[in-house]
């Protein structure tokens, strides 16, 4: 058996990253809704997690929904025509709450400022560090993105990405 995807796979898989993309960024947009439209004195730390995760998760499911169409369309990408930290909050959350028997409001004053601070201090600078040494290049399907990684071996074909 063959490791190397047919056209017709590179197809189904390019956009099936943009259904997906775009149930995520609608399941995102209503969690922001849902949680943005209760009482303030409703509002739980775990509602301002998931408020936080959905905020996170709307650029980065936005261009999952895009798919290849900002990519060159002299790539080998199909369809080509021109971002865990979060879920670590939660277990922790979850911990704090559940194992520890902490309450809200402890975790709200002691804790909480870190459940949204590591995650977009740690995307920022992960991505300014990416850009800054250029190291971000197209993973081995191109229809699948960008990572940190050396010249992928059709580096000709991605210069214009």
């Amino acid at each position: 058996m063959s490791r190397t995807l047919t056209v017709a796979h590179r197809t189904i898989v390019a956009y099936t990253k943009c259904v997906s993309g775009s149930l995520s960024l609608i399941g995102s947009a209503l969690i922001i809704r849902k949680v943005l439209s209760r009482k303030k004195s409703d509002i739980t730390t775990y509602h301002r997690i998931l408020l936080g995760m959905s905020i996170q998760d709307v650029p980065f499911s936005f261009f999952q929904a895009l798919g290849t169409l900002p990519v060159t369309e002299n790539s080998v990408a199909i369809g080509a025509h021109g971002n865990t930290a979060s879920m670590a909050c939660l277990s922790i959350y979850f911990l704090l709450k559940i194992r520890n028997n902490i309450s809200d409001t402890v975790i709200s004053k002691s804790y909480e400022i870190f459940f949204h601070a590591v995650p977009w201090k740690l995307g920022f600078a992960s991505s300014i560090a990416g850009l800054a040494l250029e190291i971000f290049n197209p993973i081995s399907l191109p229809e699948l993105g960008c990572w940190i990684g050396g010249d992928p071996m059709l580096c000709p074909y991605f210069t214009d990405m």
